[in-house]
């Protein structure tokens, strides 16, 4: 903060886990302009037994304790979340809820892997091996085409709930 850089604190609230945490995690925002941020868990591991909570119930546990909880017009950002704001707060309050707000449609996120891999979707198979085409020795002209031509091809939704097939867990993403 000292250097002028934005903050954002991420969380991942699951039922019977850290749901005691939400105020307390978001109360940070009231005494530092950083943002926090409350993400929907999403089902990247398979068998996991851990419950999400919706985005809906984390925003009624928000306005127990910021009844003037609104959505915050300001450009916050240039990703999913959408951001509230409260006369109490110095920074923001972001709910990230890929799976009750399905936001696939303006998504504008890629990921690149630790092995080369353009994923074009975080929960989808779909992407470029880049890591391939360097080693066969693309130029850089024939990288942009290529990545360009990925990118047309970005998948209309995520495919949570869906086939596994071609998916990664989060650890293996990166993310």
């Amino acid at each position: 903060m000292e250097a002028g850089l934005r903050i954002k604190i991420n969380c991942v609230p699951m039922r019977g886990q850290n749901e005691g945490d939400i105020l307390p995690i978001a109360r940070l925002a009231e005494t530092m302009p950083i943002d926090v941020r409350f993400i929907e868990r999403m089902p990247t591991d398979g068998g996991s037994t851990l419950e999400k909570i919706p985005s809906a119930e984390i925003l009624d546990i928000l306005r127990q304790a910021y009844p003037d909880l609104a959505p915050d017009s300001r450009q916050r950002g240039f990703g999913p979340a959408r951001y509230f704001t409260s006369e109490k707060l110095k920074g923001g309050i972001g709910l990230i809820d890929p799976i009750s707000k399905r936001f696939c449609a303006d998504c504008n996120r890629l990921r690149l892997t630790s092995q080369g891999f353009l994923k074009l979707c975080l929960h989808h198979g779909a992407g470029l091996d880049l890591r391939a085409l360097l080693r066969r020795g693309a130029s850089d002209a024939d990288l942009e085409t290529a990545i360009a031509q990925a990118v047309h091809q970005k998948p209309a939704q995520h495919c949570f709930g869906e086939s596994k097939q071609g998916i990664q867990k989060m650890s293996q993403i990166g993310g």
